[in-house]
């Protein structure tokens, strides 16, 4: 087994707190072997462990602690607003920690998003340079223009991306969103399947588009 593999199959383990049996490894061949795998071992552990909220707020804390730095586990409380504990200048970096700590992945995680301000300016702006060119320049090509237009302010405020979702303002909300899908030990097959692709993605370098149910883990994703 190579290091690819070990790489891979140690993230999936820590992901989903679980262990892979050695003698299985060699019979999961493709994406949907390990999907499978990993869900008949959740669904047999749900049968035999509870879920547990005080022992995951606990580990929320003190992963939210170690990320934010500024303010000490005994400062941090589940009512603790976000704003308040991510400071506005390192808030980028501080909320990728975050995730990284909590071993999320990057499509499940919750963006920040613009301020509701910088985006209604955008939009004005857009309307504006669409309505001045169709006036003065009555052209599709000011359809493009003003496409192009969008996507270069979109892209340019990109590190104004400091705002926490909608409806996210305390870290019991952000606990929420992160620990719906594995409340009473509950794991849907499709939240499995997102996960271990999100996974291979991380750990192989792969585009997302190879990575198929179908997909061989040697002979499709080259690993090694």
């Amino acid at each position: 087994m190579g290091l690819d593999a070990v790489e891979v199959i140690l993230a999936i383990e820590e992901d989903f707190g679980l262990e892979i049996d050695d003698e299985d490894v060699f019979s999961l061949e493709t994406v949907i072997d390990m999907v499978d795998y990993i869900y008949f071992k959740l669904k047999k552990r749900r049968k035999e462990k509870h879920w547990c909220p005080d022992l995951a707020k606990k580990e929320f804390l003190n992963a939210v602690s170690r990320s934010v730095g500024e303010h000490s586990l005994s400062e941090i409380k589940m009512t603790s607003f976000l704003s308040e504990l991510f400071s506005y200048v390192t808030r980028r970096t501080r909320w990728e920690e975050l995730r990284v700590e909590l071993g999320a992945g990057k499509h499940s995680w919750p963006s920040l998003v613009r301020p509701k301000k910088l985006l209604a300016a955008i939009f004005a702006t857009i309307l504006i340079a669409l309505f001045v060119g169709i006036y003065n320049f009555p052209s599709i090509l000011i359809w493009f223009a003003d496409l192009f237009l969008f996507i270069f302010l979109m892209v340019i405020t990109m590190p104004l991306r400091r705002q926490f979702p909608k409806k996210m303002k305390t870290i019991n909300d952000l606990f929420d969103n992160y620990y719906r899908p594995y409340r009473h030990g509950y794991v849907s097959y499709e939240t499995v399947k997102i996960r271990i692709k999100e996974i291979i993605v991380e750990q192989l370098g792969v585009a997302p588009s190879d990575v198929t149910d179908y997909a061989n883990f040697i002979e499709d994703l080259g690993m090694d």
